[in-house]
């Protein structure tokens, strides 16, 4: 093989050489943004899920006051019973 081939192709393997670098980087960005987004999107589920056991509990609480109402209504029908 000539010198002038062993050049042009050391010259190519120095270019893929830089073109892998760069991808590299670019993998380790992806897998950093990627971990970020786990990492968001985990906090987000733990948010969905507070706020479905908070509604849960409002929803008992306002089911609760409704009863108390209701038995407070009943309590005040029977005292207003005329005798």
């Amino acid at each position: 093989m000539s010198a002038e081939k062993i050049k042009v192709l050391e010259g190519l393997v120095a270019n893929l050489q830089v073109h892998i670098a760069q991808q590299q980087k670019q993998i380790i960005q992806m897998q950093r943004q990627l971990h970020f987004d786990t990492e968001i999107r985990q906090i987000l589920v733990q948010q969905m899920q507070q706020m479905q056991r908070t509604q849960s509990q409002q929803s008992q609480q306002m089911q609760q006051m409704q009863r108390t109402q209701m038995q407070q209504a009943q309590s005040q029908q029977t005292q207003q019973v005329p005798i």
